[in-house]
């Protein structure tokens, strides 16, 4: 059974993402964080969070607090700390080394192609571990990078998404590492909008009542912000890259290459080779039943 490193910056449908993957029984071996939805003290302190509410010991790795080239930007659909406003009293604590370096052990310590990594935030860790260890970028199964957007207007700038936006040399990094690439792209994204009423289908009235409350701040900006809401109900970006580990038959693909300028503008090259599988497009009710039936019979 492969295993699954969530390399992440919670956010809250990255919580609703890592709740799906622990429902799903994915192999999670740790939990990376990186600055994005919040700054990294926040980010790492939302993953032990949701970890704590689902009774979870993963463990947690504390990552890149700035991006390589520029300053960071900090969402603004997340409340004041990324995580809907949402606190608990916390009793779980992060791991003392860093990323980074559990990176280089997962890689160093297991066969070759047995480790598949989850982006979900910018790629600023891996990209420092490009930079560090480029001997153990090979080792690596394969990347899932939620980032991008083609045909569609950003949720940064017109152009660009966030992950990307937020740190667009490390993707130009992580794209060409000699690995298979899986980009799920915000548009396909903006396919699947949960609203609050539609958590409720969660039985278990503990998480229920929890995720209702982190994730009632986004969606209400999803839904009434005026430059880069008007949806249903809040995008479910993050959710969509662990539904792709879980069923692969929910996407439809093509191979594409991918190329990003330091603008965070992402676009097709259609005359060069390959460099990444890119998802065109998705089943939203498929990936909705997914989601509350994982839940469902995990908790």
């Amino acid at each position: 059974m492969k295993q699954i490193i969530i390399d992440t910056d919670p956010g809250v449908d990255d919580a609703l993402a890592i709740l799906l993957a622990i429902s799903s029984k994915l192999n999670i071996v740790g939990i990376t964080t990186t600055y994005g939805n919040s700054n990294i003290e926040n980010t790492t302190r939302n993953a032990l969070s949701i970890l704590q509410i689902l009774n979870s010991n993963i463990p947690v790795y504390p990552g890149a607090a700035t991006p390589l080239s520029k300053k960071s930007i900090l969402a603004k659909s997340h409340g004041s700390n990324g995580l809907g406003n949402f606190n608990v009293d916390l009793r779980l604590q992060p791991q003392k080394i860093s990323a980074t370096q559990f990176l280089i052990n997962s890689l160093s310590k297991n066969p070759n192609q047995s480790i598949d990594i989850v982006c979900l935030g910018p790629t600023t860790n891996l990209a420092l571990l490009k930079i560090i260890r480029p001997d153990l970028i090979s080792k690596i199964n394969q990347i899932i990078i939620l980032g991008g957007v083609f045909n569609q207007k950003g949720n940064t700038t017109s152009k660009a998404e966030f992950n990307v936006y937020s740190d667009p040399l490390a993707l130009k990094i992580v794209l060409e590492f000699p690995v298979a690439k899986i980009i799920i792209p915000i548009n396909i994204c903006r396919q699947v909008t949960f609203t609050l009423d539609e958590l409720n289908q969660i039985k278990n009235t503990k998480i229920s009542n929890n995720f209702k409350k982190i994730a009632d701040f986004f969606i209400n900006y999803y839904q009434n912000n005026q430059k880069y809401g008007g949806f249903k109900g809040g995008v479910m970006y993050d959710v969509l890259a662990i539904a792709y580990l879980a069923n692969q038959k929910s996407f439809k693909i093509k191979k594409k290459y991918i190329s990003v300028d330091l603008n965070g503008q992402t676009q097709i090259q259609e005359k060069l080779s390959n460099n990444c599988t890119l998802i065109t497009d998705s089943d939203p009710k498929e990936i909705k039943k997914l989601f509350f039936n994982s839940i469902n019979n995990k908790y």
